[in-house]
């Protein structure tokens, strides 16, 4: 007998909870005798891939862990002042160890069920409240994807406001934004027919045309000015003003709400979240009152529960997708949470006094580096400034101040015609003063010492430009600024949210479950997270190898030849793939192609996403177990073959069906891959050169209020969540200004639509890390246990309402064909919630997403309400974007009322403890939010909260 040298602490032990006796049980519960039955039950002969997957062999968690050290070396972490939205940053060790390395912050599942996410939504508020506050808006979102894509989706806002008027279809951008904003805006633009203008705001005289205009505040390259003048002639011809703006910085400026913006954006990343070599962070999106119902993402807001406490929950949430579908303007329906909550719990630590402190040492430290250039006979670009400087060199010319920064390992921003940016930030010190102010002093005998030059200066000031109103004068961020008190109070938030700390979570989705502490210990490690994403690529080699390593796994697994990792969503993703199909028959001469055939049953996301892609849906049939209709969809392709660019299809559905016929579906047409089981089949073989898919069935948390396809930060398996494969060669491309890592030019109809060209990148080394760990054997292995243990206990959990399959032919779920019930609810076993909190239907009003209420924390908030939701409001009857048609008896259009009859139709269950139960009633008047789901909570005596 040989030897087995491996060491016997296995990943897959630790982490693929049924054991060799657990096996056989869980088949006999399920009905089937072994796993290979299961898989040939569940993943139809036409598509099951016999050959194993060339990977490489699996390795210990030790082992991965000595690669990740090896390849953080590799990663040089210079001193980069480059700016362009990204920042230094102290993440407070009490924020690092309780929340982003705390599991019952980084396995919770998304907040559908405010009943046990009352922590989180409460955290959110203030995220809302920061943002709100520093902006000077009426409301806020939770969060969005990054800033490029808050600034497009603004776009998007103001053409909505619009109602699409080609006539309005212009749009004006400050060529003073960053250029990766500028990329994305341009290309979202592009396929929706709006017409982007790059040039000086200060120049720019509106028109009718117009239907909206964005500027930067302050300037890329570090200038401050008033644009009142510039919002206002927006605003007289109708058009919005639209604002990119640092969080930081509005502490000490007028906020932009304050002189008549109309949407404030931005990335929260400075306020304690690493750069990451671009992220993820969490963007913010503020507007006015006028377009809630047009604002993308989810907002949160303050009920009251059925004892009269105070409540929160997700007052707007995927709206666009859920009930719009093809006549959304956004396929936004996600937030990035874990990065919201660290950002607003450093706002709740620093208070409002310690945020403007910590602005003033940035702006400081800014007048002294500048008092030293003047001194050496540089000439700055701009008088009036935050935390960057734009320097007009004298003496010294820019490759020479480059050769001097380099030799110090100092990255700076060198502009096309010859000046240096510099952007300071909360990290640096008198010491990096003292170095940058050698560098511009190279060549020249003057020996200038920060400490004194900041002895001569006086006292800062704005002028007319600064700050005069107040911020954050709720309580809640004057109570909490000793590490104790804050620790208390992310626990008692963490108390009141179910995660893997708590129980188990059966809901299955999108989203996997798992992410190893293991595969999370090399992200805090500077040699990830510290990385500027414009230092120069020379200085990423061990991100380069990483981009490579799972580019060519990923490869492997879809059977297609090219992956891009740029997507940071699911939904990113899909916008991606349908803009590369767009690509590719612009190249060919083929404009015309633009009919988009989507199943009935698909993610909401996929026809929002088809339409900003340029296209026009068209809906495929699906019959009553949720199988597409083979007779429509080959009527429906016939019809428009000479128009036709994509079938865009979930695969398995959102159903679960791994449908027998998908090849019939599928010659050679693009679709859209929902990952199913590694080492069994690959998404080339139904067919097809495209297959936008998450590479994240192999190991992943749940995210916090994301997308359901969107990975959450720091625990996922790669920021680029959400992987492109393709055979066209039009892969997407990031903006090739700014000395982006990724330079060239842009590819038809791809180009720089989702921010940064590689895309934020600071945890692929997760997937390499759990892909090397498991290799071929270990995916192999891992997913048909998945199939077995992810199903058989749904038949055994008490006190939960479980998902059913609801689908008929090969099945994910075996078993009789069964009507599912769309919303999971879970609870602690006694009927109700964790903190026994017990939502009501809510008939009253409704916070706008400030953290205002009156008694949310027991004393009377600071700050005044915005105007409430009220019923009409919360419904799509009342939008005049919403829902169309005669209203029925509770306000809902006739198509509304159908989809909530099917949503909320609730089957008399027939297997497990619940067996023969009555279905619930629903309680008269129930008010139903945005999104169309109702806020009852159905109970059962056996089960659920109410």
């Amino acid at each position: 007998m040989s030897i087995d040298l491996r060491h016997p602490d296995r990943f897959d032990a630790r982490h693929i909870g049924p054991r060799a006796d657990d096996l056989p049980g869980m088949l006999a519960a399920i009905g089937q005798p072994s796993l290979d039955a299961l898989i040939d039950a569940t993943v139809p002969e036409s598509i099951r891939l016999r050959r194993p997957l060339a990977l490489p062999a699996a390795g210990g968690e030790q082992a991965m862990l000595a690669v990740l050290r090896e390849r953080a070396a590799e990663n040089q972490v210079w001193r980069s002042y480059l700016g362009m939205g990204y920042s230094g940053t102290f993440t407070p060790a009490v924020i690092q160890r309780n929340i982003l390395e705390n599991p019952g912050w980084y396995t919770q599942y998304t907040p559908y069920q405010a009943e046990i996410a009352q922590g989180r939504l409460e955290a959110l508020l203030n995220y809302q409240t920061v943002v709100i506050d520093l902006c000077g808006m009426e409301i806020a979102n939770a969060s969005l994807l990054d800033e490029g894509t808050a600034a497009a989706e603004a776009m998007t806002l103001a053409w909505a406001v619009h109602r699409h008027d080609d006539a309005r279809a212009r749009f004006f951008v400050s060529q003073d934004c960053h250029p990766q904003t500028i990329a994305v805006v341009r290309m979202r633009a592009e396929p929706l027919g709006i017409q982007v203008e790059v040039g000086d705001h200060r120049d720019f005289t509106p028109s009718e045309a117009y239907c909206g205009g964005l500027v930067q505040y302050p300037a890329t390259d570090g200038g401050v000015e008033s644009h009142a003048g510039f919002c206002g002639r927006l605003q007289a011809v109708g058009a919005l003003c639209i604002v990119a703006a640092d969080l930081l910085a509005l502490t000490l400026l007028t906020p932009p709400g304050e002189w008549g913006a109309d949407v404030v954006v931005g990335s929260s990343q400075r306020f304690g979240v690493p750069m990451g070599y671009g992220g993820p962070h969490a963007a913010f999106f503020a507007t006015r009152e006028a377009h809630k119902r047009l604002m993308p993402g989810r907002l949160i807001g303050v009920t009251v529960d059925a004892q009269g406490k105070t409540a929160f929950r997700m007052a707007l949430q995927t709206r666009e997708q859920h009930i719009r579908r093809e006549k959304a303007t956004s396929n936004i329906c996600t937030a990035q949470v874990l990065l919201a909550v660290m950002a607003g719990m450093y706002a709740v630590y620093h208070g409002p006094a310690g945020l403007k402190a910590i602005a003033s040492y940035v702006h400081d430290s800014t007048r002294t580096l500048a008092a030293g250039l003047k001194r050496l006979g540089h000439r700055l670009r701009h008088e009036a400034f935050f935390d960057t400087l734009r320097v007009d060199l004298a003496g010294v010319d820019a490759a020479g101040l480059r050769a001097a920064a380099e030799s110090r390992r100092i990255n700076l921003r060198y502009f096309e015609d010859g000046s240096v940016g510099v952007s300071l930030d909360e990290t640096v010190t008198v010491a990096d003063l003292d170095d940058l102010l050698a560098v511009f002093a190279a060549g020249q005998d003057q020996h200038l010492n920060a400490a004194a030059l900041a002895a001569e200066l006086g006292a800062a000031g704005f002028g007319d430009l600064g700050r005069g109103s107040a911020y954050l004068m709720h309580p809640i961020f004057s109570r909490h600024h000793s590490e104790t008190e804050l620790m208390r109070y992310i626990k008692k938030l963490e108390a009141k949210d179910l995660s893997l700390t708590t129980s188990m979570i059966p809901l299955g989705s999108c989203t996997m479950k798992l992410n190893a502490a293991a595969e999370l210990l090399p992200l805090t490690w500077p040699g990830w997270g510290s990385l500027h994403p414009f230092a120069p690529v020379a200085q990423a080699g061990g991100y380069a190898k990483v981009f490579a390593d799972l580019q060519a796994w990923l490869a492997e697994i879809t059977g297609l030849p090219g992956v891009s990792l740029q997507p940071n969503s699911g939904a990113q993703g899909e916008y991606a793939g349908l803009l590369v199909i767009r690509g590719w028959h612009l190249s060919r001469g083929d404009d015309h192609r633009r009919i988009c055939l989507i199943p009935s049953s698909a993610h909401g996301t996929n026809p929002a996403s088809a339409v900003m892609a340029g296209m026009e849906v068209v809906v495929v049939k699906t019959d009553a177990l949720g199988n597409i209709d083979v007779a429509d969809l080959k009527a429906k392709a016939e019809a428009h073959a000479a128009d036709l660019a994509a079938l865009m299809v979930t695969y398995p559905s959102t159903h679960g069906v791994f449908e027998a016929t998908i090849k019939r579906h599928l010659p050679h047409r693009p679709r859209k891959r929902r990952p199913g089981v590694h080492g069994r089949r690959q998404p080339q073989r139904p067919g097809g050169p495209l297959s936008p898919g998450r590479h994240r069935r192999g190991c992943h948390a749940h995210q916090p209020a994301q997308d359901l396809r969107h990975p959450p930060w720091r625990r996922r398996a790669g920021h680029g969540a959400h992987l492109l494969c393709g055979a066209s060669g039009a892969l997407p491309d990031g903006p090739s200004g700014g000395g982006h890592r990724r330079r060239g030019g842009h590819r038809p109809g791809v180009g720089g639509a989702l921010g940064l060209g590689q895309h934020p990148a600071d945890l692929l080394d997760v997937h390499r890390h759990a892909g090397r760990r498991r290799g071929d054997t270990g995916h192999a292995l891992r997913h048909p246990e998945r199939q077995l243990h992810g199903r058989a206990p749904q038949e055994r959990l008490p006190g939960a309402l479980h998902r059913r399959a609801w689908h008929g032919g090969p099945r994910v779920h075996p078993g009789p064909a069964r009507p599912q019930g769309r919303e999971r609810h879970l609870g602690d076993g006694r009927g109700q919630a964790p903190g026994g909190l017990r939502l009501p239907c809510p008939h009253g009003e409704l916070a706008g997403g400030r953290h205002d209420h009156d008694r949310a924390h027991g004393e009377r908030a600071q700050v005044g309400a915005g105007p409430p939701l009220r019923r009409s409001e919360r419904h799509p009857s009342g939008d005049p974007g919403g829902d169309r048609g005669p209203a029925g008896p509770r306000g809902q259009s006739a198509e509304a009322q159908r989809r909530t009859r099917r949503r909320w139709s609730w089957p008399t269950t027939g297997r497990g403890p619940t067996a023969g139960r009555r279905r619930p009633t629903r309680p008269p008047g129930c008010a139903t939010t945005s999104s169309g789901r109702r806020w009852a909570v159905w109970t059962m005596s056996t089960a659920t909260a109410t």
